[in-house]
């Protein structure tokens, strides 16, 4: 109980002195603007480059055997060394994605691999929007399913590329901005 009655002064008087109304904090500070069109620049933001981003992968072996299912639920096994493997969420940035995919014309066409579902939402239902969002921007390229949480393990974030290059495989994270950068990623 001590502890608890403690834990609550503590939590009480963080409270107060951080909103400037408390018995430590005395009056809070005039808040006055400082910037001015003379004094701020505009922010530039750095895009990596393709090459930039393009990273060996760790653990390559991963994508010569990834556990992916139909849309029926039939387990299929892919191999990175067949086909580019592109896992996104049609929820997080799966539109984005799509406008530059939907125009590129790679010279190897990819597996998609949907994954990072809402957790309230069913299996079809997922495959629903995925298949909604594909004929959206005419995709046409195979998709399977994760429906497990493939981040970590398999995948950094969605989107996540691999292809095979060179004897190697190689990991692309993140969306590409252009159809020329897809079609170069993809060759």
């Amino acid at each position: 109980m001590r502890k608890s009655m403690t834990l609550a002064v503590i939590l009480m008087a963080n409270m107060l002195t951080t909103t400037g109304c408390g018995i430590l904090g005395g009056k809070p500070a005039t808040l006055r603007n400082t910037v001015t069109p003379e004094r701020s620049t505009p922010t530039s933001v750095h895009v990596l480059s393709l090459q930039q981003r393009t990273k060996l992968a760790l653990q390559p072996t991963l994508y010569e055997r990834v556990q992916v299912v139909t849309a029926d639920g039939k387990p299929v096994t892919l191999n990175v060394q067949v086909q580019p493997l592109i896992f996104f969420s049609p929820a997080l940035g799966g539109q984005q994605l799509f406008q530059a995919l939907s125009q590129a014309k790679p010279a190897h066409s990819p597996v998609l691999i949907a994954t990072g579902f809402m957790p309230n939402e069913t299996k079809a239902q997922d495959v629903a929007d995925t298949e909604t969002l594909l004929k959206q921007y005419h995709i046409t390229w195979p998709v399977y399913y994760v429906f497990g949480n493939p981040f970590g393990s398999l995948i950094s974030g969605v989107p996540d590329t691999y292809v095979w290059r060179n004897g190697h495989v190689w990991h692309i994270p993140g969306t590409l901005s252009s159809p020329s950068e897809w079609n170069q990623a993809l060759s």
